[in-house]
């Protein structure tokens, strides 16, 4: 079960058509905390999808730290810095670079300037992006580390594995997206970068699709990626495409997405897309701005 919350307007309703008196109290509770100027509901575990139109930038808050997974356009490294800055982030554990395409790499290097970054982790697969970068963090004093399938990390309330991809693709270079299963405050989640058809095929094969309740659909909603067997093992409630509503998202993953039920936000029409776990309720939240269509 969840909740979607919209921000510029006090409304809120749930999904899930059960639970009709809890979803009044919720709302109730809400009003009242609206009302008295209480707006931060959600616990620390939070994920934010940023909308950096046709490029990916995932923020992921924990109680321990904050990460990114892929840092966007160049050209929206500026709306980064501002969104970290107005969070009051001055830190990241790591980024995870899914892949050396430049609308998921393009503002490392200035983000590794205005902020501390621990670590960076990339594919281990050989690409010129790759070397420049590690020189890069090297001389700037930035762990760099590289991870493939099998690839797990741990901390107090979240787990994240490397579930892809299965082999190095030579001539796609979205086929070495870096996909991430993870658990972040009991909410399931897969970040699949620009993984196209073929690194689905493996993972599928290979059993390494688990259900997720969000899903962050590959390259932007392009009829490259989500083929139908790789979505019937994920059967996500939640579907988020990063798109500028102009290059993607392609009909047919829409069409797709809707047969299994699934609720699909997009970054051009949802703008920053919040989800985390409310503190009072418990329940899983789904913050937008605009109005839901």
């Amino acid at each position: 079960m969840y909740f979607i919350r919209i921000i510029r307007n006090v409304n809120i309703y749930s999904i899930n058509k059960e639970a009709h008196m809890k979803r009044f109290i919720f709302l109730l509770t809400f009003f009242i905390c609206t009302i008295i100027g209480t707006y931060e509901v959600l616990a620390f575990e939070r994920v934010h999808i940023l909308n950096t139109k046709q490029s990916d930038c995932i923020l992921v808050e924990g109680e321990e730290g904050a990460f990114l997974i892929d840092c966007g356009w160049e050209s929206h490294e500026g709306y980064i810095k501002d969104y970290l800055v107005n969070k009051g982030i001055k830190k990241l554990d790591f980024i995870i670079l899914t892949h050396y395409h430049d609308d998921h790499r393009g503002g490392i290097k200035s983000l590794c300037k205005e902020f501390h970054v621990d670590k960076v982790y990339m594919s281990p697969h050989k690409n010129l992006y790759r070397d420049d970068l590690h020189e890069y963090f090297t001389h700037n004093n930035v762990g760099v580390d590289y991870i493939k399938a099998g690839w797990t990390l741990n901390s107090k309330d979240m787990s994240l594995r490397a579930i892809g991809p299965v082999k190095v693709d030579k001539k796609i270079e979205n086929n070495n997206s870096i996909a991430i299963s993870a658990n972040i405050d009991g909410i399931k989640y897969l970040f699949m970068g620009d993984a196209e058809k073929e690194e689905e095929e493996d993972m599928v094969k290979n059993n390494l699709v688990p259900n997720c309740d969000v899903l962050k659909v590959a390259h932007h909603g392009l009829n490259t990626s989500s083929i139908e067997k790789f979505l019937e093992k994920a059967k996500p409630q939640i579907s988020i495409i990063t798109t500028d509503g102009e290059e993607s998202p392609e009909k047919e993953i829409i069409h797709r997405l809707n047969k299994i039920n699934s609720k699909i936000f997009m970054t051009h029409k949802n703008e920053d897309i919040i989800i985390g776990r409310n503190k009072n309720t418990k329940e899983f939240e789904i913050l937008v701005n605009p109005m839901v269509e």
